[in-house]
């Protein structure tokens, strides 16, 4: 995690070598430690509180109390990570693609359709400016999202008008 994140991304994809299915591992590699430190995080938080600590004392099972009590109370910020992830996925792949390290030309992928756009930069200003936008609204999209979810789940938030 002291890696940025294309940095990391780039590293294993040239290690791996080109194509869709190593920068999907790559940018999976590269994803995975961000998620599993936010969930492992929000189950320590969670399991020392009362009511956790109430249901052990009654006797209830431990997979009960992890899909009663422990799983609800951790999905929020999940959720939330998850939507700010796919817009990292979706900036790394398309930068793995222009650079040559993501999808081969028969696959189109944003990034590659970047790639192609700038060598017609001289005659067509244009032609690169599209894919970009694409990439730039599936990435608003997504992280709007994350923040819609957040501001739904958040439970300080009900109270306020």
């Amino acid at each position: 995690m002291a890696l940025p994140p294309l940095v990391l991304a780039l590293t294993i994809s040239a290690v791996l070598g080109s194509g869709l299915v190593n920068a999907t591992i790559a940018i999976a590699l590269v994803a995975v430690p961000t998620c599993a430190r936010l969930v492992r995080g929000q189950v320590l938080s969670i399991k020392h509180l009362e009511f956790i600590q109430a249901a052990q004392s009654v006797g209830v099972h431990p997979s009960v109390i992890v899909i009663k009590h422990v799983l609800p109370n951790a999905i929020n910020p999940v959720l939330v990570q998850f939507s700010l992830t796919v817009g990292l996925a979706i900036i790394l792949e398309s930068s793995l693609s222009f650079i040559g390290l993501g999808a081969q030309p028969p696959t189109s992928t944003w990034g590659s359709m970047v790639q192609v756009g700038f060598q017609y930069l001289e005659i067509a200003p244009w032609y690169p400016l599209i894919p970009a936008t694409m990439i730039f609204l599936a990435v608003f999209a997504f992280n709007t999202l994350g923040e819609g979810v957040r501001a739904k789940l958040d439970p300080s938030s009900k109270g306020r008008a």
